[in-house]
């Protein structure tokens, strides 16, 4: 077991076996007490006394205690714990390790007594660099001593060494007058620096075929393609350097390393196996390297990084062109989001890869979720616009894809039309359309001068009224919708007064308005050039259309009747038509009764046994029914069968004018003119039937 003897001045220690440790304290060097030899004058005592409280190394030694060695006959100081010498190298390198954890470690060998007298004692001086190491050691007069320990065992730690550089270790030994000196130094090399002075290195370079990093399987398929990796110069090169390159900064181990560095200031150049290099998995790394020197020193990690895009897998390629379907592409195609460019298809696609869309200049990024083709991608409209709205222009359009960080070759390119253009583009509506909320809304007034509103007795004209929006030009098309219908045919066509006109004022025909019926309605106006399909609406303007009554409603029907109803054709019905059974009536009335009408049966029968009788025997309104479905040519009508019993019975003979009446959901009412039926129940042999 080795025991270290307390240093009390700071100066050094003493490495000594387990036995040492009941030797006198007068055997002791730099930590020991103070002796009580009455031999040892008193400005001794308080030399050693000072020396005690001093801290002092090879660096702070006073010049007084600094000289040369005198050439001596001793023998040489052993260095225990120094690097083997190699070639060329540093002589007695110390581990930078061994000399932080352990210190130097050395032996002073065993010397014959010197002619100093036979009560003399002995002194032992330690020197570096020519300058003292803690105060003369008292050995006592006997060297043969047991207490004493041969070879005699220093340490000394990592600050008694001081700084960077060579030391050269000496002692001298003293007996009474007479002293001698080792023969030679013993040369220790501290070596504190790394191969860089501290300094950070610069980040390696790479060949020139890897651009901005990527590296890919085919780049590496190439013969001529060699990674190899470009370290800087070290500034203090020495004899057993060596060079580590680690992949990735974080790697625990390097993927290349080398040893016995060539000694000069050139750059250290490392070719990486290609087989070491996809062996690691495609990713992003920051490659780095370390310098080490013989002694254990590194250099600042990490170094400035050297990033590194590697692609294991086969890079996109055979990109198909594009495609866009609906080119040439306008506001309509944005509108109703038509307007995407359309990729067909490559080779080596993988999900996670992204398609990078150049349209005109601008990138359009999408991810690759599944290997389905082709894949459409949108345009924003951002992008779309990109070319301005004033006037048509032509967007060049390819794409690259982007795998594992490294963009494949680009696509060749295709010419896209694109025409943007359109009135009412002032102030910007802030997209596609087709509203501008910024334009104006328009103004609808009745025939009988209602503002935003249609009286139940306006059955004329309306008129909408708008300002004229800015940058108006003869030849722009203005439509106006009504309930969604287009009230004007063909569209108004702005005039060259309409330019600098302060307003707009077109008529809505009435049978428009009469098409959209009674309610709540939008009215806008919709803007086009005439040259494309760009259209620009304002917001609507809500019209309130009062209810009017129904009018040319279609008379009341007959289906089991003869006759056709017409003047000279009238309905008649009698026993052979089954009138016991009652009498069918069929309301249908087109383009008028819509679903949720109610429609009402009012009965009337003229007789009892006349014809053309004034008298009314019986006047029924029936229950009413609801209009399930619009009514349109075709439709089978409101069906309903007047019964025999009560409400034909009464008469022999007689005519029935039966009318219906309508009430809309919004309180229209509406009523049809009298339909003309004649009835009887007499029989050809005589009497009735019924």
């Amino acid at each position: 077991m080795m025991l270290e003897v307390p240093n009390t001045d700071g100066l050094m220690s003493v490495s000594e076996t387990d036995e040492l440790s009941k030797l006198p304290e007068s055997t002791k060097m730099a930590s020991l007490k103070n002796t009580n030899s009455p031999k040892e004058p008193k400005a001794g005592k308080k030399a050693k006394k000072k020396a005690k409280t001093a801290v002092r190394s090879v660096l702070t030694e006073p010049r007084s205690t600094r000289r040369a060695p005198r050439a001596g006959s001793l023998a040489a100081i052993d260095v225990l714990n120094a690097l083997p010498d190699v070639p060329g190298g540093q002589p007695g390198l110390m581990s930078i390790e061994t000399l932080y954890l352990v210190g130097l470690r050395i032996e002073i060998p065993r010397w014959s007594p010197g002619g100093g007298g036979p009560f003399a004692r002995y002194g032992l001086e330690i020197r570096i660099n020519n300058s003292l190491v803690g105060p003369r050691e008292d050995l006592g007069p006997n060297l043969n001593a047991p207490e004493l320990v041969w070879p005699r065992p220093y340490t000394f730690n990592q600050a008694q060494l001081g700084d960077h550089g060579l030391k050269n270790l000496t002692y001298e030994v003293f007996h009474g007058t007479t002293s001698d000196s080792s023969l030679r130094a013993a040369v220790v090399t501290v070596d504190r620096y790394d191969t860089h002075a501290r300094i950070r290195p610069a980040r390696a370079t790479l060949p020139a075929w890897v651009v901005n990093g990527k590296v890919t399987v085919e780049l590496l398929d190439v013969s001529t393609n060699l990674l190899t990796v470009t370290c800087s110069p070290r500034f203090d090169p020495q004899v057993g350097d060596r060079l580590s390159i680690f992949w990735h900064y974080t790697d625990p181990t390097p993927i290349a390393t080398v040893t016995d560095l060539p000694v000069n200031n050139s750059p250290v150049s490392v070719t990486l196996d290609k087989a070491d290099i996809l062996a690691m998995e495609s990713g992003v790394y920051q490659l780095a390297y370390i310098y080490y020197d013989r002694a254990g020193n590194e250099t600042t990690f990490p170094p400035y990084l050297t990033e590194i895009t590697l692609t294991r897998e086969p890079s996109p390629a055979n990109l198909q062109p594009p495609v866009v379907p609906e080119a040439p592409l306008d506001r309509e195609d944005a509108q109703l989001n038509r307007a995407y460019v359309r990729i067909t298809g490559y080779d080596n696609v993988e999900i996670g890869q992204q398609i990078v869309v150049n349209f005109n200049g601008r990138m359009i990024y999408a991810t690759v979720n599944n290997l389905t083709f082709p894949k459409d991608i949108p345009i924003p409209w951002a992008d779309l616009a990109s070319g301005g709205e004033d006037a048509p222009y032509t967007a060049m359009v390819f794409y690259a894809i982007i795998a594992n960080g490294t963009a494949s070759p680009t696509s060749s390119s295709i010419s896209v039309p694109v025409d943007l253009t359109a009135p009412g583009l002032t102030p910007d509506p802030g997209g596609p359309g087709p509203v501008n909320p910024n334009l104006g809304r328009l103004t609808i007034t009745s025939a009988g001068g209602l503002t935003n509103e249609i009286g139940p007795g306006d059955t004329g004209n309306a008129t909408a009224t708008f300002a004229v929006y800015t940058g108006a030009v003869a030849g722009d098309r203005i439509q106006i919708y009504w309930k969604g219908i287009p009230a004007l045919t063909p569209p108004y066509t702005v005039t060259v007064a309409d330019e600098t006109a302060p307003q707009f004022s077109i008529p809505v025909p009435a049978s428009v308005i009469a098409l959209g019926g009674d309610g709540v309605h939008d009215v806008l106006y919709s803007l086009n050039n005439g040259t494309n399909n760009n259209f620009i609406d304002s917001l609507p303007t809500p019209v309130d259309v009062k209810p009017s009554p129904l009018v040319d409603l279609e008379l009341l029907q007959y289906p089991d009747a003869q006759g056709t109803g017409a003047d000279e054709d009238p309905f008649f019905i009698n026993c052979d038509n089954g009138i016991t059974s009652g009498i069918k009536t069929k309301i249908i009335s087109p383009g008028k009764l819509k679903a949720g009408d109610q429609v009402t049966l009012v009965w009337v029968i003229y007789g009892p046994d006349d014809f053309y009788s004034s008298v009314v025997v019986l006047e029924h309104e029936f229950p009413p029914v609801t209009v399930t479905l619009d009514h349109f040519s075709g439709h089978p009508g409101e069906i309903f069968t007047v019964p025999f019993a009560t409400y034909i019975s009464p008469v022999t003979q007689g005519r029935v004018e039966a009318y219906y009446k309508v009430l809309r959901p919004s309180g229209a009412p509406g009523e049809s003119e009298p339909s003309l039926l004649y009835v009887s129940r007499y029989l050809l042999g005589g009497g009735v039937c019924g």
